[in-house]
């Protein structure tokens, strides 16, 4: 794990990395549902409702596609919600875990869960985030979603303190995706 030191003559700046950030997904800024099927990871969204629909209608299906269609029909009788937009998700996990938007094959991939916009959620996601949010932005802002929370999961995410010349702390922030995001707020 690299560390990270800038020194200024006087005072000093400290950038580590912050082990104790938040969830990112905890924010509810974000554009639908993420729920990941495992027995050996935490899904990214805690919604038990979803997890059981995803888990419950796998059966009998021929193929992803029909898998999610039987999603959407049972989201739209259980939680009323109509479903916008469903695509798989995939993770590939050896020492550290990656999550990627799509059905990903190949050596330590696997296709573990799915991303779901329903009219509920881009309700939200309008409102509060961002109002312009056309279909073919989905793709690309899930895509930075799940990659935030790689960052967050695999324990990349900034912190930086401040020191006058006597050592003493006088500011400090944490949180940070990368280097640009503290500089932007140093400035």
């Amino acid at each position: 794990m690299k560390t990270y030191k800038i020194e200024i003559e006087k005072p000093r700046l400290n950038i580590r990395y912050d082990k104790f950030a938040e969830n990112p997904r905890n924010f509810n800024e974000t554009l639908g549902y993420w729920i990941v099927i495992s027995s050996r990871h935490i899904s990214p969204d805690n919604n038990e409702i979803l997890s059981n629909i995803i888990e419950n209608t796998q059966y009998g299906c021929k193929n992803v596609e029909e898998h999610k269609e039987k999603i959407k029909r049972v989201i739209k009788e259980e939680m009323e919600e109509t479903v916008i937009y469903i695509n798989e998700v995939s993770m590939y996990c050896h020492s550290g875990c990656h999550y990627k938007l799509g059905n990903i094959q190949g050596w330590d991939w696997s296709m573990n869960g799915f991303y779901i916009i329903t009219d509920k959620t881009l309700k939200e996601y309008k409102k509060f985030i961002n109002p312009d949010i056309m279909k073919e932005d989905f793709e690309k802002t899930i895509e930075n979603e799940i990659e935030t929370y790689n960052k967050w999961l695999n324990n990349e995410y900034l912190a930086w303190e401040l020191y006058n010349e006597n050592g003493k702390m006088i500011d400090s922030g944490g949180g940070y995706k990368d280097l640009e995001e503290i500089k932007a707020e140093a400035r």
